[in-house]
C-alpha cells in the first residue's frame, strides 16, 4: 500500500490511498468505521463514473448507489489522472455483477446519455443534458452537510449558469454538486479528480507526519503546481517567469511526484525535450510565446534548434530527479521506462559538461555566464564581471513591473549579462569550443561542480542499474577527477570553498552559501566539513533566518536582492543534506527548521529575507512549494536524500556515511 491521508469528520476517519498492486485501478478508500455509501456517492457524485475504481471502493465500505455513465451495457469514464476516455464493453453488467457478488447493491441503472455516458458531472464524450445531472440526497449516520465543505474557488464551474455545492464546512471533504452547463461538466471532468485527491490528500501523506500547521503549506504548495502547470512542464511563479527553467523544473519534478508520478516523469521529459545535439540543454525552453519577459527567443535567436531556448545551461539537478523518482515510485513499470528512456540523454549532458566546459581535463567545469550557475548576482562574480560593456541595443526589462527593483538585479549588471549574451550570439552558440576561449567570463562555479559531482553517483547508479559498467566506469573517472578539482578551491584562511576566476587563476574573494554545497557533493575533507560547520555557525548567529546567500559581514550583503543575501530553500535543502550525511544531524536539523519556520510564517515565496523573514521576489513559487513536498513535509523521502554511491575519497573512510539512506 502507498502513502495514505487521514481525513477524519468528527467521530470517524476516511483514509485514501492508492494502491501500489500492479492490477489496481486507482485510488482505494478504507474507513473505519466504514461510512454510508451514501456519503462516497455523495463526496463523489460530481467526478464522472470512474466507475471501476470507485465501485470497489463503495462495495468496500458499505454498498450503495454509484453515479456512472452508461450506454446500454457500455460503461464510460474518464480517468482524471490520465484524462483518458475509456468504453468498456459489457463493464455496466460487470460492475452490477462484481456487487451484486459482494451484496452491495448497484449502479445507477438509468441511461444517462445517449452519447455514451454522464452521471455526476456529467456524460462520457458526449456529456450530459442539464436533467442528467445528478443530484444526490443528504448523508446519512454522522456524516450531515456540516461535515462537507464547497470546493474552492478555483474549482467551482466557471460559466454563469450553476452548480449546486453543499455548505462548507472544517474538514476538507468534497460535496456533490450539480454541473447543468455541459461545459462546465466536461471542464470539471477533464481535471475534478486530480484536484480532488490533491486537495483532499495533499501529498498522501499521513497527518501524523506533518507538523503544527504545516497541513495549509501542504494543501498550498500542491495548488501551487497545479496552477503554475502550463501542460506538462512547470512555470517558476506566474509573469515573473512565464517558461521552463532548466534547475526550476528538476526540482519541481520531485514535488509531482509526491502525489502524481506520471506528471513527475513529463516534466523531466519536456525539459530533456529540449537538448540540443551535442548534449547540452538549455538554461530555458521558450514553449509559448510571450512578451513578459526578457531576454526572450529573438533574442537569443536559437529557434532552429528542438525547442526554442537560451544558449547556455543551467545546473545538471535532473539526474539527481531521475533517480529520485525512480527509487521511490510506485509504479516501477513506469518508472523503469522513463528511466532507461532518459539515461542517455543525462549521460549526454554530463559528457558535454566535461567535453564543453572542462577541455584542459582538470576534474572542474566552468560557468561562461553568471545565468548558468543559478546564482544570477552573486557577490562572487563581481571581479571576474570587470569586463567593457559593449555598445548595447536599447532594451526594456520585463522582471521590473513584476517585482521591485531592490530585489533584483542592478542596471550595471545587467548591462554586462547582455554583453556576454550578445559576444556569444556574435560568435555562434553552437560551437562550444570556441566560447569557451573567447568568453570574457569563465568561472569555476562551486553551485554548478557540487551538483555536477553529486549527480555524477546518481548517473553512475542509474549506469549499474541498467547493467552498464562501462558508463560506470566513464564516471567513475569524473568523479576521481572531481574530488582532485575541488581541492583547488579551498580557502583555509576563511574556512569555505570559494569560486575560481579561470582567467587569473584566482579564488574569487566572496563568501557565498555556494561556499557549503561541496558537502552535498561529499567533495569535502572530514577536516574541511567541520570548518565548514563552524563557518556556518558563525553565519546563523547574525541573522535570524538561515542559509542567507552571502556571509552577513561581508558590506556587499544585501538581504533582498536575490543572491546577494536572501534564504532560499533550494540550498538550504543542499546544505542541510550535505550536513546531514557528515553526521552533524543538528545544525542540518537548524537549517530544516529554519525553511520550516520560514515556510509556515511567509508562503511559498521565491526567496526570503534572512533578517526578518519575509517573502520576497515571485510569490506563489514552484521550486519552493516542491522543496515543500519533497523535503520539509514529506520525511519519508526527505531532500531527494536517496543513498548516494560511487568512489569515495581515498583518505575519508569518514564519507561511508554518504552511501546510507538520509
Amino acid at each position: 500500500m502507498g502513502d495514505v491521508c487521514h481525513l477524519p469528520p468528527p467521530g470517524e476517519t476516511l483514509v485514501l490511498a492508492r494502491s501500489a498492486a500492479p492490477s489496481a485501478r486507482g485510488p482505494l478508500i478504507h474507513a473505519s468505521p466504514p461510512p454510508p455509501a451514501s456519503a462516497l456517492v455523495r463526496l463523489f457524485s460530481s467526478c464522472l463514473a470512474c466507475a471501476p475504481w470507485i465501485s470497489d471502493a463503495i462495495a468496500a465500505t458499505g454498498g450503495g448507489k454509484l453515479p456512472a455513465g452508461r450506454n446500454g451495457n457500455k460503461l464510460t469514464w474518464r480517468d482524471p489522472i490520465d484524462d483518458v476516455e475509456h468504453v468498456e464493453e459489457g463493464g455496466a453488467a460487470r460492475v452490477e455483477a462484481e456487487m451484486a457478488e459482494r451484496g452491495k447493491g448497484g449502479i445507477i441503472s438509468k441511461p444517462l446519455s445517449q452519447n455514451g455516458g454522464g452521471g455526476g458531472g456529467g456524460g462520457g464524450s458526449g456529456g450530459g443534458s442539464p436533467s442528467d445531472a445528478v443530484a444526490v440526497g443528504g448523508m446519512s449516520r454522522g456524516w450531515s452537510n456540516d461535515d462537507v465543505t464547497a470546493l474552492p474557488m478555483d474549482m467551482q464551474p466557471r460559466s454563469g449558469g450553476g452548480g449546486n455545492v453543499a455548505s462548507k464546512g472544517a474538514n476538507g471533504v468534497v460535496a456533490g454538486m450539480q454541473l447543468k452547463s455541459p461545459s462546465d461538466q466536461a471542464q470539471w471532468r477533464a481535471g475534478s479528480l486530480r484536484h480532488l485527491f490533491s486537495l483532499v490528500t495533499p501529498g498522501m501523506l499521513e497527518d501524523s507526519e506533518l507538523p503544527p500547521g504545516r497541513r495549509a503549506i501542504v494543501d498550498h504548495s500542491m495548488r501551487v503546481l497545479r496552477e503554475n502547470d502550463l501542460g506538462g512542464y512547470t512555470i517558476p511563479t506566474q509573469g515573473l517567469y512565464p517558461f521552463q527553467w532548466n534547475w526550476d523544473s528538476a526540482i519541481v519534478a520531485a514535488g509531482w511526484a509526491v502525489f502524481d508520478e506520471p506528471r513527475a516523469w513529463q516534466e523531466i521529459e519536456m525539459l530533456m525535450s529540449g537538448q540540443w545535439a551535442d548534449g547540452m540543454v538549455p538554461s530555458i525552453l521558450f514553449h509559448r510565446p510571450t512578451d513578459s519577459y526578457f531576454p526572450g527567443p529573438e533574442i537569443w535567436g536559437s529557434k532552429e534548434r528542438p525547442s526554442p531556448s537560451t544558449g547556455i545551461t543551467q545546473p545538471p539537478v535532473a539526474t539527481l530527479s531521475v533517480r529520485f523518482l525512480f527509487e521511490h515510485a510506485v509504479d516501477k513499470d513506469l518508472a523503469k521506462e522513463k528511466m532507461e528512456l532518459l539515461f542517455p540523454k543525462l549521460l549526454a549532458w554530463h559528457r558535454w559538461w566535461y567535453k564543453a566546459r572542462d577541455p584542459l581535463g582538470t576534474g572542474v567545469v566552468a560557468i561562461l555566464h553568471p545565468w548558468e550557475s543559478g546564482m544570477d548576482n552573486s557577490p562572487a562574480w563581481d571581479e571576474a564581471m570587470q569586463f567593457p560593456i559593449m555598445d548595447l541595443p536599447p532594451y526594456q526589462r520585463r522582471d521590473l513591473t513584476h517585482v521591485d527593483a531592490a530585489m533584483r538585479p542592478d542596471k550595471a549588471t545587467y548591462d554586462r549579462y547582455l554583453t556576454l549574451l550578445y559576444t556569444f550570439k556574435n560568435t555562434n552558440f553552437y560551437d562550444s569550443a570556441r566560447l569557451y576561449h573567447i568568453s570574457p567570463f569563465r568561472v569555476t562555479d562551486l553551485c554548478i561542480n557540487s551538483i555536477l559531482l553529486r549527480a555524477n553517483r546518481d548517473l553512475r547508479w542509474l549506469a549499474l542499474k541498467l547493467g552498464r559498467e562501462d558508463v560506470a566506469a566513464e564516471i567513475e573517472g569524473w568523479l576521481d577527477a572531481g574530488f582532485r578539482g575541488f581541492e583547488t578551491l579551498w580557502d583555509e584562511r576563511d574556512g569555505i570553498f570559494k569560486c575560481k576566476d579561470q582567467l587569473t587563476g584566482k579564488l574569487l574573494d566572496a563568501r557565498t552559501s555556494a561556499g557549503f554545497l561541496p558537502l552535498f557533493a561529499g567533495a569535502a575533507s572530514k577536516k574541511q566539513a567541520a570548518r565548514l560547520a563552524a563557518t556556518l555557525q558563525r553565519w546563523q548567529e547574525q541573522v535570524p533566518y538561515g542559509v542567507p546567500s552571502t556571509d552577513p559581514s561581508d558590506p556587499r550583503f544585501e538581504a533582498l536582492r536575490y543572491w546577494r543575501g536572501p534564504v532560499w530553500l533550494i540550498i538550504n535543502w543542499m546544505v542541510s543534506n550535505g550536513l546531514k550525511h557528515y553526521g552533524m544531524s543538528e545544525l542540518a536539523e537548524k537549517v530544516r527548521n529554519s525553511s520550516l519556520h520560514l515556510t509556515s510564517q511567509a508562503g511559498l515565496h521565491e526567496y526570503f529575507d534572512p533578517l526578518t523573514g519575509a517573502g520576497a521576489g515571485g510569490g506563489n513559487f514552484s521550486w519552493t512549494a516542491a522543496m515543500c513536498l519533497a523535503w520539509l513535509d514529506r520525511p519519508a523521502a526527505s531532500a531527494i536524500g536517496h543513498r548516494m554511491s560511487g568512489p569515495k575519497r581515498p583518505s575519508e573512510v569518514a564519507l561511508n556515511a554518504m552511501d546510507s539512506s538520509s
